[in-house]
């Protein structure tokens, strides 16, 4: 399986991927031994804000087909990406590690995330509660076009059930912890892609997540990047335990709770009408 990033909703196809990242718990190993390639030396880019881009000159430089960071662990978000030195041909797209801290509350227990495609591949409801093992309750997120909640939660320490749903990255999807819990994945890195913003007879909702690169970096920027047909932007702040929101008032005012637009976490947009979105 590997994540292609030519397709809309950036999932996973049945082909060997060119550069595999992985996650032993303390490194981060990148591997592109099936890049069919010819090339004598490597560079390799790190960056921790893929917005600012990687530097012009590589971290480091390798003559081997895999190589190890070990200091993967000084970052939430770390970024990568692999060149050939003579060409400056990039092995595949640019892959991630990113650390999540799920929060527990004193009343709620919820963290709002968006995730790359991930190796090992996370796909479904079933295959994400059971990598938040053993401190995840329930995961779930809001269908836009049905415009309904659906959930998959631990029945019992090894059994769980609900509602089959897929996990793709640009969605944003909830997690309900029992204690605050770490999770690091690694993954590849989705392109800016539109996207389908839904109205439905009722609600109005979609959740999103933003692009790992986005510009967009605070409430004010989200909502008028969206408009004319976004109503309200908000997230679920997992330190407070509580919705902010950011509303239009007038054509041109608007107001609300300030808050960060920041990769991995989950949004939640409501709409007048269905919208075919283009983030930055």
């Amino acid at each position: 399986l590997a994540s292609d990033t030519d397709k809309l909703d950036r999932f996973w196809v049945i082909r060997e991927p060119y550069l595999v990242p992985t996650w032993d718990g303390t490194n981060v190993t990148l591997d592109w031994g099936n890049w069919t390639g010819t090339c004598s030396s490597f560079d390799i880019y790190i960056t921790n804000n893929l917005t600012a881009g990687f530097s012009a000159t590589p971290n480091a430089t390798t003559s081997s087909t895999s190589w190890q960071d070990t200091n993967a662990g000084d970052d939430d978000q770390r970024y990568y990406k692999v060149t050939c030195n003579a060409t400056g041909v990039q092995i595949e797209g640019n892959v991630t590690k990113i650390k999540y801290e799920l929060k527990k509350g004193a009343i709620n227990r919820r963290t709002w995330i968006t995730m790359p495609s991930m190796n090992p591949p996370i796909t479904n409801q079933d295959a994400l509660i059971k990598a938040l093992q053993p401190n995840c309750d329930m995961v779930g997120w809001w269908n836009s076009t049905s415009q309904k909640m659906e959930t998959y939660a631990k029945l019992t320490p090894t059994k769980f059930g609900g509602v089959p749903f897929d996990v793709k990255p640009a969605r944003g999807y909830e997690v309900i912890v029992t204690v605050n819990t770490t999770w690091t994945v690694v993954g590849w890195v989705p392109p800016i892609c539109p996207l389908e913003l839904k109205k439905g007879a009722i609600n109005r909702r979609t959740w999103i997540g933003m692009p790992f690169n986005t510009t967009i970096d605070n409430e004010d920027a989200l909502i008028k990047n969206i408009q004319p047909n976004c109503d309200m932007v908000g997230w679920w702040n997992s330190t407070s335990q509580k919705m902010e929101t950011y509303t239009k008032l007038t054509p041109t005012k608007f107001g609300g709770v300030p808050f960060d637009v920041k990769p991995a976490r989950g949004y939640e947009v409501i709409v007048t009408a269905n919208t075919t979105w283009p983030p930055r």
